[in-house]
């Protein structure tokens, strides 16, 4: 995507304070000051129209670089557009903006097009990628805000988006867990790996539970094998991913999930 497209969609090279400034234009500055100040309801100063553009090393106009809420917020979420940004739609900082300029809007659907599309791909080879990892790392936050990392095997899993692991309900996962739901799980194989952050919840139901252990019956009772399924140290987490950032065939992108 061309630099020259700003955070909202328009077309910075189009744009009349890019032109003014480019072409040292002092009528077009003061045309364009007199229109911004109308549409914005402040004071803009045609010396105030001098830029390269918002998305560009350079000059910026006071209102684009200091005022702009639109370009406040797309800084702060780290998207290179609004298009990139899952609440795009139903917006009304950008809608402002692309509810009377078309152009803008089609710009910033077709990259939210394009997006969606890249997302869905990754999140697809990631899922791929899964079925080839037998254990994942599992990283709780300790009583004194460090990480701990763990292995653990999945015993379930939806898409790349839920985890169901067996652990000791009297280990320090648990306590961690029972005190900060925030976790991380990864798994990897060769060069490619999914890292997720999200939460862990410990499973109270029984049904789920049960369900979990007459598919591994096997491999849970040697680790329980005293009580089974009902030993009181059977116990099973639930994790949620809210993010993901994969590294897959060379492609490395975040995003929430």
């Amino acid at each position: 995507m061309k630099k020259l497209i700003g955070y909202c969609g328009i077309d910075c090279e189009k744009c009349d304070a890019r032109i003014a400034t480019r072409n040292d234009d002092n009528a077009l500055r003061e045309k364009t000051a007199k229109l911004w100040s109308e549409l914005n309801g402040v004071e803009i100063l045609p010396e105030m129209i001098h830029c390269e553009g918002c998305r560009v090393d350079g000059a910026k106009t006071y209102f684009c670089e200091m005022l702009c809420a639109i370009r406040k917020c797309a800084l702060a979420k780290e998207c290179e557009t609004c298009g990139d940004c899952a609440g795009m739609d139903g917006c009304d900082t950008v809608g402002a903006i692309v509810s009377n300029d078309a152009e803008a809007l089609n710009r910033l659907k077709e990259i939210q097009k394009r997006r969606n599309s890249m997302k869905t791909n990754l999140i697809q080879k990631a899922e791929r990628l899964l079925t080839q990892c037998k254990v994942c790392t599992v990283a709780s936050v300790s009583e004194k805000g460090y990480p701990r990392i763990c292995v653990l095997m999945p015993l379930k899993t939806n898409g790349i988006k839920e985890f169901w692991f067996s652990t000791g309900a009297s280990g320090t996962k648990v306590r961690h867990f029972k005190s900060n739901h925030k976790s991380g799980v990864t798994f990897y194989a060769g060069g490619d790996s999914v890292t997720l952050t999200g939460n862990m919840e410990i499973v109270t139901e029984k049904a789920v539970k049960d369900d979990l252990w007459n598919v591994w019956s096997d491999f849970l009772g040697k680790h329980f094998p005293n009580g089974g399924k009902d030993d009181p140290d059977f116990c099973v987490i639930h994790f949620v991913a809210n993010e993901a950032t994969i590294y897959i065939d060379g492609a490395f992108e975040t995003f929430g999930i």
